[in-house]
């Protein structure tokens, strides 16, 4: 029962309900006058149940990021830690006199919409509205809602830039959007501060200004929060695509048949992750870095040989140890050069535990090992796929190669390979750890043929026919 707890974190929730229902009634018994002790416990009894309600959603939003972010608990706690700060930060603005455009929930709200996605940073705004609203006093409510609107309307904002030089200029959009919509919401209260104009025109300043800040202060912070959290950014994810990054320009100059295969690759996973809906950035960035490990032996790997193969000097256990090795290799490179932690679990499992084929059978026919040979003995001792993202790559870097060794490229030998492929890692009890549909892999299956197609320029090939009656 507690390994059931600790899995679903329901401790780190709890500690998030604990903290915002002290300090929300350490703020319900500071400032509610009203000497009768009902009231008092009646207003408390309700901050319990704001409390709970900002500890539900955040839950729920936090275990749907999860669900799709092979993170672990490390993001859960970053979550958490931030919304706490946050509220710590409401606490006291709360508490303050007129300051409530000072919120932090601006920052929060962007930047769990870069790692997380918008929807987290929903789940957030609305927790902290919730804070927001009990906490304050009632003459400073008509700011509620406004930082609701603009943290929704700036979260949503910032997600559709895709390079980090632009994200500044998302600040001075955000700020003029969050004037806009502050002046509007202002002006259409027809009471207390409504009536204004000075107070209204401030306001709506300062709360620009709140915004403009926030995305300023996650320019600089955002580097630090990418290599704590290990999420793959948009901002990142085209940093490590660019050429001039380390590992790829290894690639290109030690091992450029890698370089080449792992670019078809990532053509190939894209087109399959947008037929399908998944995160094509990281299926994008995985691909190029998949086969990284070959760099510490790259003439040992068919794509990097120029006639001779060192692996006819070597016998099917030494070469087994060398292929195997690459995984381990790649995820050793990965993490010396600070790769996302979604990148590394991929690169670990694009070949699941599946057999080293061409070595076991030559072991099988090794007169010194053919008699003790077992098919386990050259399977990779790695994970299957979890991820549909983890699922295309190995998909994509298996059809990849074995097209390539195609002697004859036509539609119908191409498609066959395609199929033979998918079918053989169905069989092989590859996906049966990952949640992917036969509908979707159906799909990938169409949308390799497609690209594919694309490259080689594959023609059906046409039959001359044989002429009806004729004597010859």
């Amino acid at each position: 029962m507690l390994k059931k707890w600790f899995k679903k974190h329901y401790i780190i929730y709890g500690f998030l309900f604990i903290f915002v229902s002290v300090l929300l009634s350490v703020n319900v018994v500071d400032s509610v006058t009203v000497s009768n002790l009902f009231v008092k416990l009646l207003y408390i009894l309700c901050a319990i149940v704001i409390s709970s309600l900002t500890t539900l959603f955040m839950a729920v939003g936090i275990e749907e990021v999860m669900s799709k972010k092979n993170s672990g608990i490390k993001n859960i706690f970053i979550i958490t830690a931030c919304e706490m700060a946050c509220v710590l930060a409401l606490f006291f603005i709360c508490r303050a006199e007129n300051l409530m455009f000072v919120t932090p929930a601006i920052f929060v709200s962007c930047l769990f919409a870069i790692l997380y996605g918008y929807k987290m940073a929903w789940v957030s705004a609305v927790c902290n509205v919730l804070i927001t609203a009990f906490a304050s006093r009632p003459e400073f409510l008509i700011y509620a809602p406004i930082i609701l609107a603009v943290c929704l309307m700036i979260s949503k904002l910032i997600t559709s830039t895709k390079e980090r030089s632009t994200l500044s200029m998302m600040g001075v959009g955000g700020a003029i959007g969050s004037f806009a919509v502050s002046f509007a919401l202002m002006l259409l209260n027809s009471t207390g501060l409504a009536d204004n104009w000075t107070v209204i025109l401030r306001d709506s300043g300062f709360i620009a200004l709140n915004c403009f800040i926030s995305v300023m202060l996650i320019v600089g912070i955002l580097p630090l929060f990418e290599r704590i959290s290990g999420v793959l950014t948009e901002f990142r994810a085209q940093e490590l695509m660019n050429q001039n990054s380390p590992l790829l320009k290894r690639l290109i100059s030690e091992a450029p048949g890698t370089y080449h295969h792992s670019v078809m690759v990532s053509n190939l996973a894209e087109a399959a992750s947008d037929s399908i809906g998944t995160n094509t950035s990281l299926v994008k960035v995985a691909a190029m870095y998949h086969d990284i490990g070959k760099l510490k032996r790259p003439q040992y790997f068919g794509e990097n040989q120029n006639g001779s193969n060192p692996h006819d000097m070597l016998d099917p256990y030494e070469s087994r140890d060398i292929l195997f090795s690459h995984i381990t290799d790649g995820i050793d490179l990965a993490r010396k050069y600070k790769l996302p932690t979604e990148v590394i679990d991929v690169i670990g499992s694009h070949h699941g535990n599946t057999t080293t084929t061409y070595f076991y059978y030559k072991a099988l026919n090794d007169k010194y090992f053919g008699d003790d040979v077992t098919e386990d003995e050259f399977r990779y001792n790695a994970p299957k796929p979890v991820s549909k993202e983890a699922v295309i790559l190995m998909l994509a870097d298996s059809v990849e190669a074995a097209v390539r060794s195609l002697p004859d490229k036509n539609e119908e030998t191409v498609s066959k390979r395609v199929d033979d492929i998918i079918n053989g890692k169905i069989a092989d009890n590859q996906l049966s750890e990952s949640a992917i549909s036969f509908k979707e892999i159906n799909e990938i299956g169409a949308r390799f043929k497609v690209v594919i197609g694309g490259y080689y320029h594959l023609r059906t090939e046409y039959k001359k026919p044989e002429l009806v009656g004729s004597n010859e």
